[in-house]
């Protein structure tokens, strides 16, 4: 659904980061001016996931955001 968000679940955690279309050749370019997101998971070998962090970027603003999620 391309909503940046981080859920907890019974079963486990759910990352969503967001709408990750800036790849390829074309690299941050978006004529539309639609902001990029992306999740950085940090995991430890037998315990799971231990944070994660949302990085946001605005090709109107060129600006990017970095939130810590816990």
């Amino acid at each position: 659904d391309h909503r940046i968000r981080i859920e907890e679940r019974p079963d486990g955690v759910l990352v969503n980061p967001g709408t990750i279309g800036a790849s390829g050749l074309r690299g941050f370019y978006s004529e539309q001016g639609i902001s990029y997101s992306a999740a950085i998971a940090y995991l430890v070998p037998g315990s799971g996931l231990l944070a994660v962090d949302m990085v946001q970027y605005n090709p109107v603003s060129q600006q990017f955001s970095l939130e810590e999620a816990a």
